[in-house]
């Protein structure tokens, strides 16, 4: 669909959710931390992104009270490829927020083009929108207030214990210390999540070998990038992903190998190298502080994240389910890890409201069933993807013979955006 045609369809539609959103307005807290310390909640939720927010919002639209905490304050930036595909674009029409999330002006994606070794191929992608987390994050945000959830940003939670079926957590901001409690708590905080850190009953196991992750906005200069198209650099120490978005700069997000950071001198350095050997301008896409626009959007700040492959197990036990990165993760391709978390917060809803009227074992069971069915067999093709992607002699034969034939990827592309089967 061209974007015209998504503008036609948002102003027609334009009665549903965030008809008065503002996607660079901040989002302020809806209470107070002393007044969520005061309340029994039925629901707490750890982090707001995709997967936080989104469960949030579809739990209090099941009538519960629900608490949405975050310890970074909203909007805010994220590493993340700016990518939401096909997949991740079915549930959000499948919960009634895909005209939302148009409306905030993300790009539709047409194409994939893969570098390696000064060659590339470009394949048909159609389905998703290139958005940044600034916005989209904001926008699901916004939704779960919208359905009654409450809301505090800037606060830092931490699992305290669990006594006669409550949770209680410590929450924290800059200037106050608060104990909440809850029946039920969803552990959405992404990697590297600390909230359940004095928790002995769940395991993090980071995969050996595994890539971080390591992102940053620059601006687009002199149009390098067309709109609609992402672009992934493949080298043999990582990849990287870049693409418009919104605002009209580049998001760029990448997997790379710590020592390579490390012999690099600093991550902008090695995202350079690894452009430069693909065979993009990285002097133009990555330019000197002398060569920059001062007028252009553009953030020098890399930020980055722990390793991209680990697992937690159990993802539920004893009333607290783990969704989205908290309950493991893959390295990621073209928004998948947004689709995941996305499909983690409809499917748990169901199990965590049923977990509040009367907690049960079996709740538990049932989440680390469904989210192996839903989730993690999805994973286990990205795992496999990104192992080749460390083979750059690989990946330069599957250029040649994609350039021969590019319809040989439409069966990767078509499993990696199909939709999910929700209950």
């Amino acid at each position: 669909m061209k974007r015209q045609e998504h503008s036609v369809c948002c102003r027609l539609l334009s009665f549903i959710e965030f008809d008065k959103f503002d996607k660079y307005n901040v989002i302020s807290p809806t209470l107070k931390l002393e007044s969520a310390a005061r309340q029994t909640w039925d629901v707490l939720v750890v982090g707001a992104g995709p997967a936080g927010a989104l469960a949030a919002r579809q739990l209090a639209g099941d009538g519960l009270q629900v608490l949405l905490v975050d310890r970074k304050s909203f909007p805010r930036s994220k590493v993340c490829g700016g990518c939401v595909n096909a997949c991740a674009m079915s549930i959000l029409r499948q919960v009634g927020l895909e005209v939302a999330i148009l409306r905030l002006g993300g790009i539709p994606t047409t194409g994939f083009s893969l570098w390696q070794g000064f060659r590339h191929v470009t394949l048909p992608v159609s389905g998703g929108v290139a958005i940044s987390r600034r916005s989209f994050d904001a926008a699901l945000v916004e939704a779960a207030i919208s359905a009654g959830a409450q809301f505090l940003d800037g606060t830092h939670a931490q699992w305290d214990r669990h006594e006669r079926g409550l949770h209680k957590a410590v929450l924290m901001n800059s200037v106050r210390r608060e104990l909440a409690q809850a029946r039920v708590v969803v552990v959405a905080g992404g990697l590297g999540n600390e909230f359940l850190k004095k928790s002995r009953s769940f395991r993090v196991r980071v995969h050996s070998g595994t890539r971080i992750g390591i992102g940053a906005t620059m601006a687009n200069a002199d149009g390098l990038f067309r709109e609609g198209n992402i672009h992934m650099a493949v080298a043999r120490h990582g990849y990287a992903g870049i693409v418009q978005v919104e605002d009209g700069s580049l998001n760029i997000a990448a997997a790379v190998d710590r020592s390579f950071i490390k012999s690099s001198g600093n991550a902008e350095a090695a995202v350079a190298s690894i452009l430069q050997n693909a065979g993009l301008p990285a002097d133009r896409i990555l330019p000197s502080e002398d060569d920059r626009d001062p007028t252009a959007h553009s953030s020098r700040q890399w930020r980055g994240t722990t390793g991209l492959t680990c697992q937690t197990s159990p993802v539920a036990r004893d009333g607290v389910f783990l969704l989205g990165d908290a309950a493991g993760y893959v390295e990621p391709f073209t928004g998948e890890g947004i689709a995941w978390a996305l499909a983690s917060a409809v499917a748990v809803t169901p199990l965590v409201s049923a977990a509040v009227k009367e907690w049960n074992p079996k709740l538990a069971r049932q989440w680390v069933d469904l989210h192996h069915r839903t989730i993690r067999r999805r994973q286990r093709l990205c795992r496999a993807v990104a192992g080749t992607l460390r083979y750059p002699f690989l990946i330069g034969s599957i250029l040649k013979l994609l350039s021969w034939r590019p319809s040989l990827a439409s069966g990767v592309i078509r499993r990696l955006n199909a939709e999910i089967s929700l209950p």
